[in-house]
């Protein structure tokens, strides 16, 4: 985490090896460094903490605003937390700012600022004056104290005459604007890729998941398919509506998830140097990736036990088609996903809405359903319709002859031509293309969102 976060925010021209020692001082900081190996998720809460103080300490930063760093944290973790930090301002010269609603060790701090509803001050100096002002022992009753008494004012008028302090406010201010640097957006492309295909890597059972769920997909549509594809018109058709809806699931389970389940990484990293463009493509070229090969094992399995046509419009051999469609299919549905995660806050409310998105794609899909004037333009805006399209052109459908010998008219979007595969491929890849401007877009006020 520490190395990956390190490349997103150091300058270009600083060596691996000088990375690695500031790595070194950072975690010998925030005392991790016998932990330095090991898996964020495999720490305890208040080391998770210090984990996260050390990825903003890698920028060498005077000072830090910590919100509220010990909520959460049982007593001795946070004892231990707060003494960390008080180390961190005395022996590396940070000055440390935080909010914090516990007070059990604030006699940690130098100074104390105590506020009262409405953002009224009621008192600023050390524990020792606090404990004197308030003519008490016990923090936890000034803290009482003050936020149980709706009269705020009485407190905030008496530190001002005790301490002689005027409070200054002005709704005038000057707003200054800082711009943030952003480094290249190829190197940040190539760091985000890595660390997304790590991270898929050390997710084990969700690689397993990737791999084996077109092999397992594969296999179940060799049980319900025909012993008549692609000799009959209406097995074969059925048999390809439902290879495409494996296709589109599998590219929504790919991606829903992927943004939204690191939304505060990315808002954090974002509010600092991250180019939102960058974050988006390597998204999806990570998915890209996923896709071929999910691509290639289930058209593998599928040509295996069900079979293939004779021969593709293109290519000569109808495999490469096939493989091309089920990418594009599942590569356009992930970008799809993506979305869906750039707008949701948690995963469970993007799960939520992946059955409504594959029920739109089976309703409008121009296969169970016949489609007219309204429906039949909604259809356009699918992935199913396309996808079938593809894999009706390689098929040749408009050639095989009806169960039972019903005459049936002839369909164009399944004409055999070179032109109609590749208008069909050309709109699957354009929705790849809006997805990712959707996401980037959506993306934009990120920084903004609420605790």
């Amino acid at each position: 985490m520490l190395e990956y976060s390190a490349r997103m925010r150091i300058s270009e021209d600083v060596s691996s090896g000088e990375i690695q020692k500031r790595i070194n001082e950072v975690l010998d900081m925030v005392e991790l460094t016998e932990h330095k190996d090991k898996l964020i998720k495999s720490l305890s809460g208040g080391q998770k903490k210090r984990a996260s103080i050390a990825v903003e300490l890698l920028g060498d930063p005077g000072l830090f605003f910590l919100d509220e760093p010990t909520s959460g944290l049982d007593p001795g973790t946070e004892e231990s937390l707060m003494i960390n930090l008080k180390n961190l301002s005395k022996q590396n010269n940070k000055t440390v700012i935080m909010v914090t609603h516990t007070t059990q060790n604030l006699h940690l701090c130098d100074k104390v600022l105590l506020m009262g509803k409405g953002g009224k001050v009621c008192f600023f100096g050390s524990v020792p004056e606090c404990l004197k002002f308030f003519g008490t022992d016990s923090l936890t009753e000034i803290y009482n104290m003050v936020a149980e008494d709706k009269d705020v004012e009485k407190w905030s008028d008496l530190y001002y005459r005790r301490f002689g302090v005027k409070q200054h406010w002005s709704k005038n201010q000057e707003k200054k604007t800082v711009t943030i640097k952003r480094e290249p957006f190829f190197k940040q492309l190539s760091i985000l890729i890595s660390r997304y295909m790590l991270l898929i890597k050390n997710d084990t059972q969700r690689l397993l998941m990737i791999l084996l769920q077109p092999i397992l997909i594969g296999l179940l549509l060799s049980f319900v398919a025909s012993d008549t594809v692609f000799e009959i018109y209406n097995s074969s058709k059925s048999i390809l509506f439902a290879l495409s809806c494996a296709g589109i699931w599998m590219g929504l389970f790919n991606s829903i998830q992927e943004i939204c389940k690191e939304r505060i990484i990315l808002k954090r990293e974002y509010m600092a140097n991250l180019r939102l463009d960058a974050y988006v493509v390597s998204k999806f070229a990570v998915q890209l990736l996923i896709s071929m090969i999910q691509a290639i094992l289930i058209t593998a399995v599928f040509v295996i036990t069900v079979g293939k046509p004779e021969s593709g419009v293109l290519f000569g051999s109808s495999v490469p088609e096939l493989i091309v469609t089920m990418c594009l299919t599942i590569f356009s549905s992930a970008g799809i996903g993506l979305i869906v995660s750039s707008i949701s806050r948690n995963t469970d409310k993007a799960m939520t809405v992946a059955p409504f998105l594959l029920i739109i794609q089976l309703l409008f899909s121009g296969i169970l359903f016949e489609l007219n004037d309204v429906t039949e333009k909604i259809s356009y805006l699918t992935v199913s319709r396309w996808s079938v399209a593809a894999l009706g052109v390689t098929s040749n459908l408009n050639e095989l002859p009806s169960a039972g010998g019903i005459v049936r008219s002839f369909e164009n979007v399944f004409e055999y031509t070179s032109g109609r595969l590749g208008s069909a491929w050309a709109v699957l890849g354009a929705f790849v293309i809006i997805c990712g401007t959707a996401s980037a877009l959506l993306l934009r006020n990120v920084s903004k969102d609420s605790r």
